[in-house]
């Protein structure tokens, strides 16, 4: 499991003792798109929310993602890179569906469970069709 949270500075002068930095809008952003993908049957190739709570949200934890592959092998096998093109597109072509589009599709967000499938994740830059 992992948990992805905003960064917030220390910061005494606050009610809270804590200053919110950019990181609490973007978190903000991508806990709305994780319920609203709630509210639908879930794709296979979008990582889903376990929990969500005002502080984080709850991930499974994934093997690594496709910049982790690239980065040691320099590239991979055709049949790996069809499946995982494939994968991407039909997970992109549903969020298209629900009128989003992700803003940030990068080897990087694009994470690869113990199977090796495609899980997209990091929704913070989804924007709707048309904005």
């Amino acid at each position: 499991m992992v948990i992805k949270a905003p960064r917030r500075l220390k910061d005494d002068t606050t009610a809270t003792g804590f200053r919110d930095t950019d990181t609490v809008l973007y978190f903000k952003n991508e806990q709305a798109m994780f319920a609203l993908m709630q509210e639908r049957p879930p794709h296979p190739n979008i990582i889903q929310s376990v929990l969500s709570t005002s502080d984080g949200v709850f991930l499974p934890l994934m093997k690594e993602s496709l910049q982790d592959v690239l980065d040691r092998d320099g590239r991979s096998n055709n049949d790996d890179a069809a499946r995982w093109l494939a994968q991407t597109a039909s997970a992109a072509a549903w969020l298209e569906s629900i009128d989003y589009f992700h803003g940030d599709l990068r080897p990087p967000n694009i994470l690869l469970d113990a199977e090796g499938h495609v899980k997209i994740c990091d929704f913070g830059n989804m924007a709707r069709q048309d904005e």
